[in-house]
């Protein structure tokens, strides 16, 4: 699943593809807030605000803040 969400987000950041991106953030609001999905997949939004951070372009679009 994290490969993915990063396949996601990097075709939309290639893309300028703002749509993709929110349904990327969309994907990773639903894993987190779903409390029977493996552990590893619900902090997919953290590990991802880590690995794109600085990037400002994702972070906004992909609303990564959040978490």
């Amino acid at each position: 699943m994290e490969n993915i969400i990063i396949d996601m987000i990097e075709a939309a950041y290639r893309h300028a593809d703002r749509e993709m991106a929110t349904q990327a953030y969309k994907i990773m609001c639903e894993l987190a807030n779903t409390v029977n999905c493996p552990s590893n997949w619900r902090d997919i939004g953290e590990k991802m605000a880590a690995r794109y951070q600085g990037n400002t372009w994702i972070e906004e679009n992909c609303c990564l803040y959040d978490f």
